[in-house]
């Protein structure tokens, strides 16, 4: 049972890094952990997390805030460039 939860950990862990070789164990964690029925649940649990930690960051500015920081020239963080992308602002 814990096996599952652990696995979890892994694969969220790696996904998050930018190094080919960490998906790819991410991968074959993600095959493993499959056969585990709490795998399935926490990581569905991790993802609806990380997206509703995303909508309510981006959520929390007023329109006209957030059009301002989605013009073409402001310089913003990746964050809110995910929430330009979320709200469908299109940045040129």
């Amino acid at each position: 049972m814990f096996l599952g939860l652990i696995m979890t950990l892994i694969v969220y862990s790696f996904e998050g890094v930018p190094v080919p070789e960490f998906v790819k164990t991410a991968e074959v964690f993600r095959v493993l952990g499959s056969f585990f029925p709490t795998f399935g649940a926490t990581m569905a649990i991790a993802r609806f997390t990380n997206i509703a930690t995303t909508n309510s960051r981006c959520n929390i500015l007023p329109e006209a805030a957030t059009k301002t920081l989605c013009s073409p020239t402001a310089n913003v963080g990746p964050g809110l460039l995910q929430c330009c992308r979320n709200l469908s602002i299109k940045l040129k």
